[in-house]
């Protein structure tokens, strides 16, 4: 960097806006590959004293190269290069990617973790099934043969066992990911109309799932300990109740982990009203000592898996964990939609279970994670935060005067996303007054740290604004 930055001069004879020489030094920098596709250019700051300008002319010609498709932002982080040379027949798909917008810093997505680890990992697996040719012809047949598929089975339900999820390969199946297996369940096992009950906040997914297939959503009330169980008891005593949708390790979006007592009152009603558990294990982190819904109620529930957040969400990869007469139907089902997840990705995260990558990554996550929350604790500390380590989001309770619209509204004009309450309202009870912060997605922890920044000065403005709760 340093003998790049010394490259950037004022020419004694230079008739342009010093701006516009900067930008011009820079492109021809860019373009002759001295500086490359995603290197980041020098700060400002160190810009300005090197050239002994102002720092708004360091930025304008950083604008100047922005407009000129050179280069992008990240808030927080640095100006990078964007451009590449001319794509020609040589070219790889790598080299014509263009880069995502990076001017936002989301934290409402709970997407995978941004791990430089995950590509390397992915490139060796990739590597080493590249050199079975044989198998490679069975993995991308029409219909691969048993011999291929059952090992598979085998190694992932050994891998959900390790992670406290009683998986056991005559009651699997695997899904292109929870909400595929999701869809299997409302569209197959459950009729029009029939009634499915959730918490009054809950993952959006299965509110999209169930108007599209014409299921009925009804809710029930939830605190720290997860779905209140008395408030269902009452309501199956006034109407059929097909289904309950429930993410008891972890809840999204209000973090409550079901207490075990709870665990069991749910378990003992789904026997005795005949009703069927949709246990949903995306967020699923490794045990906690606590029982799922499936190993103390099979016959009435059933267990979504997804190594979206492991692995990687592009493989598409999940599981579906069904006991009799459910996992029958779940098979005829997933035929009629498709006759099986591709081989080859199953190959792949069996590969990387196998070899070690899986749990590598898992405890890098793991890592990260908690990581994460410290930050949330620190930086936010002085407001009531829900969660715990290794969850992959938080739940911040919004002070009486502040509107969440509001502080939504602000925080995108920040450039910074989060997930307010109302997103996951699944009726018309009013949302409750806080917001979900991811701490995973594609942010690196440079941005993370300073999105939580910029929620913390927004909160601390609107604490000056007596007039946001009248709006």
């Amino acid at each position: 960097m340093t003998n790049k930055i010394d490259k950037i001069a004022i020419a004694p004879n230079n008739t342009y806006p010093i701006y516009m020489a900067v930008a011009n030094q820079f492109e021809a920098l860019i373009k002759s590959n001295e500086y490359i596709y995603n290197e980041r250019l020098p700060a400002l700051r160190l810009l300005a004293e090197h050239l002994g300008v102002a720092l708004d002319t360091v930025k304008k010609a950083y604008s100047e190269l922005e407009s000129r498709q050179l280069v992008y932002s990240r808030v927080g982080s640095g100006t990078y290069v964007k451009w590449r040379q001319s794509v020609n027949e040589e070219s790889t798909l790598g080299e014509t990617f263009i880069p995502p917008n990076s001017n936002t810093i989301d934290l409402s997505l709970n997407e995978q973790l941004l791990l430089e680890e995950r590509g390397t990992e992915l490139s060796n697996a990739m590597g080493r099934l590249a050199h079975q040719i044989q198998r490679l012809n069975l993995m991308t047949s029409y219909q691969a043969p048993e011999h291929i598929i059952q090992p598979q089975l085998d190694i992932i339900a050994r891998f959900m066992n390790e992670l406290g999820i009683p998986a056991n390969t005559h009651d699997m199946l695997l899904t292109s990911g929870a909400q595929q297996g999701l869809h299997l369940i409302l569209q197959y096992l459950l009729n029009t109309g029939d009634v499915i009950v959730t918490g009054q906040q809950a993952y959006p997914g299965v509110k999209q799932a169930a108007h599209l297939l014409g299921r009925t959503l009804t809710t029930v009330g939830q605190d720290a300990d997860g779905l209140n169980i008395d408030d269902l008891e009452t309501l199956l005593g006034q109407q059929t109740v097909s289904a309950v949708y429930i993410t008891p390790e972890y809840d999204n979006p209000t973090t409550a982990v079901m207490s075990l007592p709870r665990r069991e009152r749910l378990a003992e009603l789904a026997r005795k009203h005949n009703f069927l558990i949709i246990e949903d294990g995306a967020l699923h982190m490794p045990a906690n000592g606590l029982p799922s819904l499936y190993s103390l109620a099979p016959e009435h529930c059933i267990y979504l898996f997804s190594f979206s957040k492991i692995l990687a969400g592009g493989l598409r990869l999940g599981t579906l964990l069904a006991s009799g007469r459910n996992y029958r139907k779940m098979v005829v089902a997933q035929q009629s939609q498709y006759w099986m997840v591709s081989p080859f990705l199953s190959s792949l995260a069996c590969d990387m279970i196998l070899h070690g990558s899986a749990k590598r990554l898992l405890d890098k996550q793991i890592a990260e994670l908690e990581h994460r929350f410290s930050l949330c604790q620190k930086i936010l500390g002085g407001y009531t935060i829900s969660g715990h380590a290794p969850g992959y989001h938080i739940w911040l309770a919004l002070p009486e005067h502040i509107s969440a619209d509001r502080l939504a509204s602000s925080l995108k004009n920040h450039h910074v996303e989060i997930a307010p309450a109302k997103a996951f309202c699944m009726d018309s009870t009013p949302p409750a007054h806080a917001i979900r912060i991811s701490l995973a997605g594609s942010v690196n922890t440079e941005d993370f740290i300073r999105g939580l920044e910029i929620i913390r000065e927004c909160l601390e403005d609107s604490g000056q604004d007596a007039d946001w709760s009248i709006i």
